[in-house]
């Protein structure tokens, strides 16, 4: 798990030191998104859990 300066905390894979792989970003805000990471950046399959309720599931 890491946290950085804004409050947000990204709980799982890494390679090199970026996201890679299954992860979890939890934003200050309260929005979290889980899903496909590469290259520290999101990609594949996802789904985005905004802090209002509203859900958002794709690619």
């Amino acid at each position: 798990m890491i946290e950085n300066r804004y409050g947000d905390v990204y709980e799982g894979e890494w390679t090199d030191g970026k996201k890679n792989g299954r992860g979890t970003y939890k934003f200050a805000n309260g929005d979290i998104y889980e899903g496909e990471w590469k290259d520290g950046k999101k990609n594949g399959r996802g789904t985005y859990k905004f802090a209002n309720g509203n859900l958002h599931e794709g690619e």
